[in-house]
């Protein structure tokens, strides 16, 4: 019997959008859509980063909404989703100090890059390719708590 790939709690995490030293977090009054904001929120700015047994793909699951940050049906990023399925599937760099997000399931399973336009605060995907990855946004991955303290 087929059934979704098995994922471990790694750490929990905080994202900063390092051009303008904001945090992602989830909108107080819509919690489905992301902003960034100058601070950290303890709930709305903390997401529980799980990684794929089998695959080197990770998740990100918001401490307050207990729901998946991935990309929509409409190809929007939202943080909605209730399991984590392949749409949150994300890879980061092995530096997570410096690096760019990309979302494993966009254009058709090829991958695309995590965009933040800056201003605008709009997110967006762009294609899989070194063009792609060139305009990508970068972002710090903050461990905030690692699995021995939340035990």
């Amino acid at each position: 019997m087929w059934g979704r790939p098995k994922s471990d709690y790694k750490y929990r995490v905080a994202i900063e959008h390092i051009p303008t030293k904001k945090y992602l977090r989830v909108e107080p009054h819509n919690h489905k859509d992301l902003t960034l904001h100058e601070t950290l929120h303890p709930e709305m700015s903390t997401f529980e980063c799980h990684e794929r047994r089998e695959f080197n793909l990770i998740g990100f699951k918001n401490v307050c909404t207990g729901t998946w940050l991935g990309r929509s049906a409409f190809g929007s990023i939202v943080c909605s989703a209730k399991v984590f399925g392949s749409n949150e599937e994300w890879e980061i760099d092995d530096d997570m100090t410096s690096t760019k997000l990309l979302c494993a399931a966009a254009n058709m399973g090829n991958g695309g890059w995590l965009i933040c336009s800056e201003g605008t605060e709009n997110f967006s995907i762009t294609r899989h390719d070194i063009d792609g990855r060139t305009k990508a946004t970068l972002w710090r991955i903050v461990v905030v708590s690692d699995a021995q303290e939340n035990k």
